[in-house]
């Protein structure tokens, strides 16, 4: 059964079946083109849920718990200096509930995006940083240390104060804590992989300090996937950590939970996704877990610190609805109306019936962009000293290149809508150079087999290609998930037909995401088959250099790079110069000579045709009800590091019917 409805409007309802075979139908994708998005509806008349403004200055569900004594009055629960959120709307509107949907029950996206909190945020233009929890964010002229200073009054969900000596317990009790935190992880580490050193000044400032330049770490804080692990409550979490509490009774707090180390445990208290007691900063406090029951709901969080630009504190919203659901059933939702924000989990496939269903159910379709492409990427690192020697040629991965028909891909796959590009940088990327992801597109099997030809790999009587004594004889390791329009095994299907052509075998190895993990961290794959993103590079670096065991290029040099050579093979070849020319830009003393740097490692990426890109989806689905207001109306990234959804400022959200 689904769960409430708050605020549904009537509405044309798809049957399962029928929608299974709408899907089924919609193959005319070029048909996407020429639809445009429903223009938003104009805000409401003035206050309530009629839209406009409201002159409420909080929820007047709040309000009821302050007139019974059960809550602080609001200007004891704001901070001194509040943050004004960025805003994309003027509608102000406090109740109702947003519903959304996860594919996967452990999935922390939907918390990250709605519910996060950091140091520091994205700016609307994803290109710098605005302040959040911190009143002031200064990086030192050299980026080598950042002077922190957090708002006065800050409060956890439960009414406890935040300030220093939360960030100090960060940074001395879990990344000091060898047991929980065995090394640095990147996100936090100097260039030369040390630990910074905190020191606070009192109780609302803060100095970190780098052993060299790190001019890339307040982007990592900008990320909700980092930015939110920097905000733990120690007054909570102490009672879980070793060096605090009592040890007979975290013992048996252990063995009750059913682990068998208090470092479990501590990192089962501090999952805000999974348990409701955990204080949180962020706009949303967890009220049901999605594990048992499939449906996870969250309250707003009545110490909220972030108001509108008229004093409101936020968010508008009162609560949200997370509900489990597989592909077909968030598809069948999604086009009933039943969804009320979202991208993230959409599928491309599907947004042609998106489309057709959104005038008769009350919602919009905007195309974010989407900003990936589907890639074949050669091992560098193989374990196979012929194979790696083969893969390292730059000659080998651009006569690959050559022979793959993209346009048939595309037509066959996308309509012909998609994007036909190699795995480097967007253009609007600022480390991409004018020429960058263009080279090797064309397709010309008789340049391919020429280049073959060059390098000694010469065909052999059963017409396979012989390099070395070894057969050209290889496997595509992929994970076969078909919730995209870009189906991979179709899409591989068609590489292994072009390059059995010029005398390459490929073969299908589809497995499932524990199983490839597990081939990559051992270095056992010869092609990765995954879509690759093509932005922020710098925040994801594993994607374009080997810089830790789960590398999809070339693992054994990633595990030489993150064990600071101890384990693993030290790099060689365009990987070695990746390395070097990352580490450059680690510890670049300004933002110029950062991407500087990094231009060059997309150039290098582009030039040597380190990783063979395919085709992309032409802009990512998302579904915005009719009722939803201040969703931002341009066509922003839908990427990870961005917080996907997140970019629309979620907490400045309102629902507003009629």
């Amino acid at each position: 059964m689904s769960p409430s409805t708050p605020h549904q409007t009537p509405r044309s309802q798809l049957r399962r079946r029928t929608f299974l075979g709408l899907a089924a139908a919609a193959t005319a994708l070029p048909a996407l083109q020429a639809c445009s998005p429903q223009e938003p509806l104009p805000p409401g008349g003035p206050g309530g849920n009629g839209g406009g403004g409201t002159a409420a200055k909080e929820a007047p569900s709040l309000t009821q718990l302050v007139d019974s004594g059960q809550l602080p009055p609001l200007e004891e629960r704001l901070p001194a200096t509040p943050a004004v959120a960025q805003s994309h709307g003027s509608d102000a509107a406090y109740g109702g509930t947003l519903r959304r949907a996860t594919l996967n029950d452990t999935d922390t996206s939907n918390l990250l995006a709605l519910a996060g909190a950091a140091l520091i945020e994205w700016s609307s233009d994803g290109k710098s940083f605005v302040e959040d929890v911190a009143e002031s964010f200064e990086p030192s002229d050299d980026f080598s240390s950042y002077t922190i200073k957090l708002r006065e009054g800050l409060k956890w969900s439960d009414g406890e104060p935040f300030t220093t000596a939360d960030l100090m317990f960060l940074f001395e009790d879990w990344l000091g804590n060898k047991t929980m935190v065995p090394s640095a992880p990147y996100w936090v580490a100097s260039p030369d992989k040390s630990f910074p050193t905190a020191e606070a000044n009192g109780d609302f400032e803060l100095t970190v300090t780098f052993s060299m330049p790190n001019p890339l770490w307040w982007k990592y804080l900008c990320n909700p996937a980092v930015g939110t692990q920097f905000l733990k409550p120690a007054h909570y979490l102490k009672e879980f950590h070793a060096d605090y509490a009592d040890k007979a009774a975290l013992d048996a707090a252990v063995a009750e939970a059913g682990l068998d180390t208090w470092d479990k445990l501590f990192a089962l208290k501090d999952n805000a996704w999974t348990n409701p007691d955990r204080p949180v900063l962020g706009a949303y406090v967890l009220d049901q877990p999605i594990i048992p029951s499939g449906t996870a709901t969250m309250k707003r969080n009545p110490y909220y610190y972030k108001v509108d630009g008229e004093g409101r504190q936020l968010p508008y919203i009162d609560d949200l609805q997370i509900q489990k659901l597989d592909r077909s059933a968030l598809d069948l939702r999604v086009s009933n109306g039943d969804i009320d924000f979202q991208g993230y989990g959409l599928s491309f496939g599907a947004a042609q019936v998106y489309l057709q269903n959104a005038d008769a159910n009350n919602y919009q379709i905007r195309r974010w962009e989407e900003p990936s492409v589907l890639g074949l990427l050669p091992n560098l690192s193989h374990a196979d000293p012929v194979v790696r020697e083969l893969f390292n040629l730059t000659d080998f991965r651009v006569a690959m290149s050559h022979a793959i028909n993209r346009d048939t891909l595309n037509k066959t796959l996308l309509g012909g809508i998609g994007v036909v590009a190699q795995a480097t940088c967007v253009e609007s990327d600022e480390y991409w150079t004018s020429g960058v992801g263009e080279q090797y597109l064309e397709f010309d099997q008789a340049k391919a087999a020429s280049l073959l030809d060059g390098i000694g790999a010469a065909t052999g009587p059963d017409g396979t290609r012989v390099f070395k004594g070894k057969p050209l004889d290889f496997v595509i390791m992929y994970v076969d998930n078909a919730a995209g329009a870009i189906k991979p095994t179709e899409a591989y299907n068609s590489v292994v037909a072009d390059l059995a052509k010029i005398g390459v075998k490929l073969f299908l190895r589809p497995v499932d995401s524990q199983l490839y993990a597990q081939s990559r961290s051992s270095n056992d794959f010869d092609f990765d088959g995954t879509p690759v993103p093509r932005s922020y590079f710098d925040l994801e670096p594993v994607w374009y250099i080997p810089t830790a065991g789960n590398s999809h290029t070339a693992p054994a040099f990633g595990n030489w790079y993150a064990s600071g050579g101890t384990a693993g093979e030290e790099p060689t070849g365009v990987c070695a110069e990746l390395v070097k020319l990352w580490d450059e830009l680690r510890a670049a003393p300004s933002d110029q000579a950062r991407i500087s740097t990094g231009q060059a490692i997309q150039k290098l990426h582009s030039d040597e045709c380190v990783m063979i890109g395919l085709v992309g989806n032409p802009f990512a689905p998302v579904v915005v009800s009719n009722t939803v207001k201040n969703v931002r109306e341009d066509e922003p990234q839908l990427a990870f590091v961005l917080g996907r959804d997140k970019f629309s400022t979620p907490e400045q959200l309102c629902i507003v019917e009629g």
